[in-house]
């Protein structure tokens, strides 16, 4: 990573500094979180490490290497480069970014390594973490652009999911630190997809989960970057409860019986999988409200497909 940033010093990377900038990212965040540039050249970081003498069986294991028939040649050429810490700080991966984004992947991350599991770690948690437990709540969000922007308005209790989808053990480490998750996802429909998704996890794991509307087209980092950090926060007061959040963006029309049956359905399939059946049903007189039908009639369906789901185990 002191590689990375230290090429931002180079000809070459004094566009991409200017590029960050550009962002609204300052040198202290830059610095602090270790952002940095890969250079374009395919074995600049292989010549250094080989100068370094650093083993091959290591330099394959790290991950920053790709193995192509004419020999080794660096994963990250040309891409920005954000430094992926695990929760007590030291480096674990790293994602690349492109800065013309004609190329088709926009961001590349380190493939799993013995010390990167993607679906267990959650960037700038171990920044955060003190904050999130402080506060008894969390900001997810998708990027890590989201996170640094956010993190530098001042919002200090957040963390992205780094190059994945929100997984179970994202959610138990979040339970560690806090009660309370807010999801700050796109405002597109596949953010506020995403969301829903993430939201039913948390549930699963007893957590309370509450999605931010963030406005149509935006993501948390233009927003913050164009309207400072007070429309955000305004908008996490009227951060809305998972299910109504569901209900209010549902592809389906749920004026009509069908549009509320299929609704219903989905949510249900979603509640039968949390173990703790206080919450299962707790939840299912939620639905029952939003919908307005008797609790009794969620309950009875919940029961039917719970019988089912333990028929199909045996």
């Amino acid at each position: 990573s002191n590689i990375f940033l230290k090429n931002l010093e180079t000809v070459e990377g004094a566009n991409v500094l200017a590029h960050l900038k550009s962002r609204g990212l300052n040198e202290n965040t830059i610095k602090k979180f270790k952002l940095g540039y890969s250079l374009k050249d395919k074995d600049s970081l292989l010549s250094t490490f080989r100068k370094d003498g650093v083993k091959g069986e290591v330099m394959k294991q790290s991950g920053l290497f790709i193995d192509t028939k004419t020999g080794y040649i660096d994963r990250f050429n040309g891409r920005i480069m954000f430094s992926i810490p695990n929760s007590s700080g030291k480096i674990a991966a790293f994602a690349g970014r492109v800065i013309n984004s004609n190329d088709q992947a926009k961001y590349v991350n380190s493939p799993e390594t013995p010390i990167y599991n993607k679906s267990k770690i959650l960037y700038g948690l171990h920044e955060s973490k003190q904050v999130i437990r402080e506060n008894k709540s969390v900001i997810v969000v998708e990027g890590y652009l989201d996170f640094l922007q956010l993190f530098q308005s001042g919002i200090h209790n957040c963390v992205a999911v780094s190059g994945t989808a929100f997984t179970d053990q994202h959610a138990l480490q979040l339970k560690r630190l806090c009660n309370n998750v807010y999801l700050a996802y796109d405002g597109d429909s596949a953010g506020k997809a995403a969301a829903i998704r993430a939201g039913y996890v948390l549930l699963r794991t007893g957590i309370s989960a509450f999605i931010i509307n963030i406005p149509e087209g935006l993501d948390p980092d233009d927003w913050v970057k164009r309207d400072g950090n007070t429309p955000f926060l305004e908008a996490l007061k009227k951060g809305e409860k998972i299910l109504n959040f569901h209900f209010n963006n549902y592809k389906g029309d749920v004026s009509t019986t069908s549009g509320k049956t299929a609704f219903v359905n989905d949510v249900l399939t979603e509640i039968i999988q949390i173990n703790n059946p206080v919450d299962c049903e707790l939840h299912g007189r939620e639905l029952s409200e939003l919908i307005g039908v008797s609790p009794e009639s969620i309950l009875q369906l919940l029961d039917g497909m719970l019988k089912k789901q333990q028929r199909r185990k045996k």
